[in-house]
């Protein structure tokens, strides 16, 4: 490969030369006019001045309120980073309380399900202990049958 200045002047750098070319001698012209442009208005604001501080005064004004403004018409500016750090703490905030709200609310649920759930324990407790001595009572009913029956001679 030979050396890359070289290609700049070969046969096929000729169209990027002629649009480099092109855009320096766009960017001058667009240099120009901006310059003969604000140069058209300083001189008008300097033949005028009661425009330039009308507009000083807009200004500072709108400096001043463009808070409240924005709250007003909110799509006229975007959030500062601030802003938007404090309402994304704010929503943070709001949702911790909601959460803790919530664990109280789960914890209300398990005291008063768990306290059910004792006392569902307790009474099966009772009633397992009930049908057992019913069932040591059967067992004493029938050993009874039973001997009734071998003293009468049934058996």
């Amino acid at each position: 490969m030979g050396n890359p200045i070289t290609r700049l002047f070969q046969f096929w750098a000729i169209p990027g030369w002629i649009a480099f070319v092109y855009l320096v001698a766009n960017m001058t012209s667009t240099y120009l006019s901006l310059s003969q442009s604000a140069q058209n208005t300083i001189d008008y604001l300097n033949s005028h001045p009661v425009y330039l501080v009308v507009f000083v005064v807009l200004w500072v004004a709108l400096l001043l309120s463009w808070p409240r403004i924005k709250r007003i018409v909110p799509f006229l500016g975007r959030a500062t980073v601030g802003e938007r750090l404090t309402k994304l703490e704010q929503n943070y905030k709001t949702a911790l309380e909601g959460q803790s709200s919530l664990i109280g609310q789960v914890d209300a649920i398990n005291d008063t399900l768990g306290s059910k759930i004792d006392s569902t324990n307790v009474r099966m407790s009772q009633l397992r202990d009930e049908l057992n001595r019913l069932t040591g009572n059967l067992s004493g009913v029938q050993t009874e049958i039973s001997n009734l029956k071998a003293r009468l001679g049934t058996e």
